[in-house]
């Protein structure tokens, strides 16, 4: 018995488990990986804004069985990153599996056959515009390996479109744009934002940025490491595993500090306000920048440099709501017109929308979109041999996620184990796991900043349910997926 495996994207999800797939099952599974774009790399392919880089330390953003020991720095930037991924689909020889310019459609459960029906809109061409053709296939099984950054999200504001000069999104920065002596206007100050405005600043004639609500800041040691740590990491046996061990520790711990009344939040707090109030002596700018929400509230940031811009004379932090756009300018809320060449918009993603303009049609012609839970993120009730890598309530505030990616991958791997050895053409969680692990999992929210702190942030939706973020340790999560509860499984019961 061998079955087909199709996985959607070719980020870091969809590379761990392509290769995963071909260690751990052989010649058990056939497994073809289908990506939108013409190259592998997933939001470290399409983010190339200046200075966008990872706020997770290098020696952790890295996966365990393929460590890499020549990060040239703490935190490293998009360019060195996109290549890691890169030489990793190398190395493992997954470029022949992959189907580059292939965008899912839609994909349907047929119960009958108990496969899912895929269809495919094709692109010959990165650069042809429209769609060229269609492709059908079908699969024993379907990974979603779509990451919650993939889909930009762009406000609508009146009057948009009658605005002439040039506007794009961070995460799909128009490099043909000349922002040399410009009057630019930045819409966002969350975390792409804090990494390019200081990377544009020194070029804009004037930098108008509006900004929703202020954002956290915490100090970071971002150095590069000396040749001798690189030798030490490349030829001394552990050396690099016991660092990165240790940088998995200490950030593990942290996840105390979103925890309403800990210490470490107190402290959390008390740092990042000595921090902000440091770089900030001008009082008016500080009530802008200064939250009064609680730590971690929304995503922590890093750094200092976009303070520092921010505070240059021909930068503007507009607080403010946006109120329409006009030819030239941008007018807000309170009246004030702030001329503009070109609008940035750095407004993030939509997470908790992974599937839009995607067909996903289950058991009895439900569709995905109506769910809200997955069991353990990956798992949901009338979607049989479907999986999702960091799905509802897998996302982290405090550590890397690619570690998330491994445990939910071989977790996947050993449910498919499993369903070979009992010989069911189909698996699915029941319903009564998927609603406990989801009442549990919101339990487990009530007490951390992220439910009731003050904010608000991508982390809920519009009903204030917060689909997410992973409520514990990375720990917990790694002892929760080393083995499937077969009685939670139909077709493995």
């Amino acid at each position: 018995m061998t079955l087909k495996v199709a996985i959607i994207g070719a980020g870091p999800g969809g590379l761990c488990a392509a290769i995963q797939l071909r260690k751990q099952l052989g010649d058990k599974v056939e497994f073809t990986i289908y990506e939108r774009a013409h190259e592998v790399g997933g939001t470290w392919l399409y983010n190339k804004y200046p200075g966008c880089a990872c706020d997770v330390a290098s020696h952790l953003y890295s996966f365990s069985f393929e460590l890499n020991p020549n990060w040239s720095q703490s935190y490293c930037g998009q360019e060195e990153i996109f290549r890691y991924f890169q030489g990793v689909a190398k190395k493992h020889d997954l470029y022949p599996h992959i189907r580059f310019g292939s965008d899912l459609a839609s994909a349907r459960w047929d119960a009958a056959q108990n496969k899912w029906r895929l269809r495919f809109r094709t692109k010959l061409d990165e650069g042809v515009e429209g769609v060229s053709n269609e492709e059908e296939v079908e699969a024993n099984i379907l990974i979603s390996a779509l990451g919650v950054f993939s889909v930009p999200q762009t406000p609508t504001i009146p009057g948009m479109e009658e605005f002439k000069g040039k506007s794009f999104h961070s995460a799909r920065w128009d490099h043909s744009v000349d922002l040399e002596g410009k009057k630019i206007a930045v819409v966002g100050t969350a975390a792409s934002a804090v990494q390019f405005i200081p990377e544009i600043a020194p070029k804009a004639k004037t930098l108008t940025v509006f900004q929703r609500s202020p954002n956290w800041f915490a100090p970071r040691a971002r150095f590069r490491y000396p040749n001798w740590a690189i030798w030490l990491f490349q030829y001394v046996p552990f050396v690099q595993r016991l660092y990165r061990l240790w940088i998995f520790l200490r950030s593990d711990m942290r996840i105390f500090a979103f925890y309403h009344g800990s210490w470490l939040q107190g402290l959390a707090r008390r740092q990042a306000e000595k921090h902000i109030t440091s770089l900030v002596p001008d009082p008016v700018m500080l009530e802008k920048v200064l939250p009064t929400y609680d730590f971690g509230c929304k995503r922590i940031l890093f750094g200092d440099t976009f303070l520092k811009a921010m505070q240059q004379p021909k930068s503007a932090l507009i607080t403010s709501p946006m109120s329409k756009f006009e030819s030239d300018a941008i007018i807000d809320a309170d009246g004030k017109r702030h001329e503009a060449e070109v609008v940035i918009y750095a407004t993030g993603f939509k997470p908790l929308e992974p599937f839009v303009n995607i067909e996903l049609v289950g058991k009895g012609g439900q569709v995905v979109q109506d769910k809200s839970m997955a069991y353990l993120g990956m798992c949901i009730n009338g979607f049989p041999n479907f999986y999702m890598l960091l799905g509802p309530n897998t996302g982290l505030g405090h550590l890397s996620v690619l570690i998330m990616i491994e445990c939910q991958v071989n977790y996947i791997i050993k449910l498919i184990q499993h369903q070979l050895r009992a010989g069911t053409a189909a698996v699915e969680i029941t319903h009564s796991a998927e609603v406990a692990d989801a009442e549990r999992i919101q339990k487990g929210l009530e007490p951390t900043v992220w439910q009731s702190g003050g904010c608000g942030s991508w982390y809920k939706d519009a009903n204030g349910r917060n689909n997410s973020l992973w409520p514990w340790s990375v720990t917990r999560y790694w002892w929760e997926t080393l083995s499937p509860v077969k009685s939670h499984f139909i077709g493995l019961q």
